[in-house]
């Protein structure tokens, strides 16, 4: 039986507590919907049960990465890290997505020489 406190606090939202490092997730789904009678951004993900409530921060970092057509995110990958921020003068534990360049094609080794696997042996 766990002992962690917030483990007696179940959420269907993803909070920086569930982040044991870096979690690499799949979009599934992108929708808005009431909240705490305020308007919200649910990610749902295809590999993880819990659900992320998109923020603005967050929203723009994505959208970094893929675009502003939000129906173009649905597949992709995104990773997720707990780090501290300033919120009101505090800092408190939050989400953020972690943006990475993609790979750049790197050019292919010049090739090796042929005179080099052309030595000699001198026989016995």
């Amino acid at each position: 039986m766990s002992t962690n406190i917030d483990d007696l606090y179940p959420s269907r939202f993803l909070k920086s507590g569930d982040l044991n490092g870096p979690m690499r997730l799949t979009i599934a789904s992108i929708k808005q919907t009431e909240l705490g009678n305020e308007p919200k951004v649910i990610i749902t993900f295809s590999d993880n049960d819990k659900a992320f409530v998109l923020n603005k921060t967050n929203k723009n970092l994505i959208k970094k990465l893929y675009g502003s057509d939000y129906s173009k995110w649905i597949g992709r990958p995104i990773t997720l890290v707990a780090t501290e921020v300033d919120f009101k003068g505090d800092m408190v534990s939050a989400i953020r997505v972690k943006v990475t360049k993609a790979p750049t094609k790197q050019e292919p080794p010049p090739p090796e020489s042929a005179d080099e696997f052309n030595d000699e042996i001198d026989p016995l």
